[in-house]
């Protein structure tokens, strides 16, 4: 079973995050949704109905790094998939849970997005292929957007890295364990990275840079 993690802002879209929502609710293999909410003064939760949802509050912004820690904490899947809040969670995403339960690799294997996910702009490019686990050596562009891994692999973020570089320290981390980093191909995504772009965060993207290449790329 899984646990799918979200952290958010409620920078999104929330009608396609009710949809993604939706899918998730009527994913056999999802055991429960864990909505960690960093803005402390939205209401939209009040708009969420889902008898899978963990709402986790927060009385500030922990950032998302922060809150994949505190997500994996709060799991209680064997599996976890780590699911940014602005990515379109289409039947195609769904099939991931059961592509993934397939896989001979899984419990020693991180699983994060094709660059090729993000490039698809019609559904029916990708909906009659399988998807395809494909062994790489580092992360792709859309690793922060939604990957997947054993929960008990977790290597905790460092807390000061706060917004950006936290998929490159975990992919990191699992290459130096000789674990396998694999990337999901045939699978359509549309929207990512909305709230963690925003010229708010550029500053703070910009420290996460400095920390993570003085600290703890190699």
């Amino acid at each position: 079973m899984y646990s799918v993690i979200i952290p958010t802002m409620w920078k999104q879209n929330i009608s396609l995050f009710k949809a993604t929502l939706a899918e998730l609710e009527v994913e056999e293999l999802v055991n429960e949704i864990i909505l960690i909410d960093n803005d402390t003064t939205s209401s939209y939760i009040s708009e969420i109905s889902s008898n899978k949802l963990r709402y986790v509050p927060q009385t500030e912004n922990i950032y998302v790094n922060p809150a994949w820690n505190l997500g994996i904490e709060l799991a209680t899947s064997e599996y976890v998939m780590v699911l940014n809040d602005d990515v379109w969670c289409t039947p195609s995403i769904r099939r991931i849970f059961t592509a993934h339960q397939a896989h001979s690799d899984k419990a020693n294997g991180i699983y994060g997005l094709s660059t090729s996910c993000f490039l698809c702009e019609d559904m029916t490019e990708v909906q009659d292929k399988n998807i395809e686990f494909v062994n790489t050596e580092g992360r792709g562009t859309g690793w922060g957007c939604l990957f997947l891994l054993k929960r008990t692999n977790w290597t905790p973020i460092p807390h000061e890295l706060k917004v950006w570089f936290g998929d490159d320290f975990i992919t990191t981390c699992f290459t130096k364990a000789g674990n396998v980093v694999y990337s999901i191909k045939n699978v359509c995504v549309t929207e990512w990275s909305i709230t963690s772009r925003l010229p708010m965060f550029s500053p703070i993207t910009e420290n996460d840079r400095q920390i993570y290449f003085s600290k703890y790329s190699n």
